[in-house]
């Protein structure tokens, strides 16, 4: 069912994104420091938001890794504190006299 759901929900925005380009097929003028380039205005859009999904992506990743090293620094030190305790367990109680 989920699969149908997506294929339906990819087709809806490809309807879109067609519609999109169509009604935004004017050409403008990209400037940047190089030079500059003509490009309809549904293609810089569009690039605009792929550049921006990639940049997050990036920061999510960069997120997520320190996270995950600190989840293992965590987790090395529960084990090792495990491990102490599990020692002093094992000791003779002197507490009995």
């Amino acid at each position: 069912m989920s699969k149908i759901i997506g294929i339906i929900l990819f087709f809806l925005v490809l309807v879109l994104g067609v519609s999109f380009s169509s009604l935004n097929s004017a050409a403008v003028e990209v400037n940047y420091y190089i030079g500059k380039i003509q490009l309809p205005l549904s293609v810089v859009v569009v690039c605009s938001f792929a550049l921006g999904v990639v940049c997050s992506l990036i920061i999510t990743m960069l997120h997520t890794v320190g996270q995950r090293w600190r989840l293992g620094q965590l987790r090395r030190e529960v084990a090792r504190k495990n491990a102490e305790l599990d020692h002093a367990r094992s000791l003779p109680d002197k507490s009995v006299a």
